[in-house]
């Protein structure tokens, strides 16, 4: 679990430094409400904290102060009612987490209709740190076991109750209970579903109606499988074979195998092939298929060449766009080695028959405005002669035409890059780049992506 996981020494430090702030001074009308128990050294998925929108600019302040001060990286989502942070860490310490996620709310409601006033809240300051008192803290935990069927809370908060009946005298007169009642409930002879229903915590099935919205909205997504549909989560890595994508593409993974993300790292070739059948099934051919031979074999080579690349990349792009729209969908981010417009590179430099450039670039680029637009295009970028000693696919003349050729068509299609240097640099620190520029290039849609994984230490 994620909660057992200690943050790493930069993130600690970032905690200790955030905790030490000045609060009865500085940020009076804030309080620190649920899952802050653990810190400096770790904390749940995230530490819930209630604030006046007062509060907020200094408190703002200090995460971009202490991030600088730490390495971090931090994403800010402000909205009328709330603000979420999230922090990360540019590393991969063993055994360590990377993030921390702070969710500060300006409102707090009991239910659906009925919000809490906040000034009755009974608050003490624990090593500095202004915190709800037994009671209030009590409410709070009872409340979210409740709201999200936390069945691992029953335990403590049974355990403080049977300790002092009065801890509970907040949530019974916020919620009108008897006594008697959440004895019952204690004892086993209520249920959680029946008190959400008591305080009418189950909410309405919109959850049902927008999963009916979603199903509809991917068919027709479906359908329209070349329609260009903004798509948060793809980024691309491209760059001449050799220049070191694999390698970073490895590490990568290591730093984002505890960000609560998904990333789904495939060669771009590969996309697809999971699904095919390796037994060749024998295809009766029809009239229409030794029509179509038939024709093939007599027409002119520049045409057979249309027929081919046409049909190659139009299943390219399909398989390409699928898989997108299904990781779009379960909201994970992909990272693809390499692209089309990495292929349509080689093959301009690589092929010297200057009939067929026209038909090249015809084809290309009607396919790439068809496969969908990546967020952002990291392009890896070395001396001809490093990559060239690495891998000699490629003369360095090549290579260098291959970055001048891939420059120009990004620029001339309006597409998004960052041209990262990897010379004299370790893929630790090249994969810190990609990822520093990736969360940047995310911005307030990494809170769409985020996910409660399993961790392992």
């Amino acid at each position: 679990m994620i909660k057992k996981i200690n943050f790493t020494k930069n993130l600690k430090n970032f905690h200790i430094q955030l905790l030490n702030t000045n609060w009865k001074k500085s940020l009076p009308n804030t309080l620190f409400f649920r899952d802050y128990e653990g810190l400096p050294d770790f904390s749940p998925f995230d530490v819930d904290l209630l604030m006046k929108k007062k509060d907020l600019i200094f408190f703002l302040k200090k995460i971009k102060e202490f991030s600088k001060k730490n390495n971090l990286h931090f994403t800010i989502k402000k909205d009328p009612n709330f603000c979420l942070v999230l922090l990360f860490d540019i590393t991969s310490e063993k055994n360590k987490r990377n993030w921390s996620f702070f969710e500060i709310r300006h409102s707090y409601f009991l239910n659906e209709n009925k919000p809490l006033e906040i000034n009755k809240i009974k608050k003490k300051y624990v090593n500095g740190i202004p915190i709800p008192d037994e009671k209030w803290s009590f409410f709070f935990y009872f409340h979210q076991m409740l709201r999200k069927k936390k069945n691992e809370y029953f335990f403590s908060l049974k355990r403080d109750f049977l300790k002092n009946n009065d801890v509970s005298s907040v949530f019974l007169e916020e919620f009108d209970l008897s006594f008697d009642k959440l004895k019952s409930f204690f004892s086993g002879d209520i249920s959680i579903n029946n008190l959400r229903e008591t305080f009418n915590l189950n909410f309405s099935n919109s959850k049902y109606q927008n999963r009916i919205t979603v199903k509809l909205k991917k068919s027709i997504v479906n359908f329209f499988i070349f329609k260009q549909f903004y798509v948060n989560n793809i980024f691309t890595i491209c760059g001449p074979d050799g220049v070191g994508k694999s390698t970073t593409l490895m590490e990568i993974d290591k730093i984002f195998s505890i960000y609560p993300f998904s990333l789904k790292n495939f060669h771009h070739s590969d996309v697809g092939k999971e699904k095919k059948n390796i037994e060749k099934l024998k295809i009766k051919k029809t009239y229409f298929r030794k029509f179509l031979s038939f024709v093939y074999l007599r027409i002119p080579y520049s045409f057979k060449e249309f027929w081919v690349f046409t049909l190659h990349y139009y299943s390219y792009v399909t398989k390409i766009n699928r898989y997108v729209l299904k990781n779009h969908y379960e909201n994970n981010i992909i990272l693809l080695d390499r692209y089309i417009h990495d292929l349509w590179c080689k093959d301009l430099i690589s092929r010297h028959k200057m009939s067929l450039r026209f038909l090249m670039n015809f084809i290309y680029g009607t396919f790439c405005r068809l496969i969908f637009k990546p967020k952002m295009f990291f392009i890896f970028k070395d001396k001809a002669l490093n990559i060239y000693k690495r891998k000699k696919e490629l003369t360095p003349g090549q290579i260098e035409e291959y970055n001048n050729v891939l420059l120009k068509k990004l620029n001339n299609q309006n597409y998004n890059y960052t041209i990262i240097s990897v010379t004299n640099k370790k893929p630790k620190d090249v994969a810190r780049e990609v990822i520093v520029n990736l969360l940047k290039n995310l911005g307030e849609d990494a809170f769409l992506l985020l996910k409660k994984k399993n961790y392992q230490n």
